[in-house]
C-alpha cells in the first residue's frame, strides 16, 4: 500500500483533532 501526502494528511488530521481535545479538556484541569 502506498499512501500520498493527501492520504496521510486524512489519517492524521482526525488523530490531530483528538489529541488537541484531549489537551483542551485535560490540559487546563490538570495544570
Amino acid at each position: 500500500m502506498v499512501l500520498d501526502a493527501k492520504g496521510l494528511r486524512a489519517l492524521a488530521h482526525p488523530l490531530r483533532v483528538r489529541l488537541v481535545g484531549l489537551l483542551r479538556t485535560h490540559g487546563p484541569s490538570t495544570a
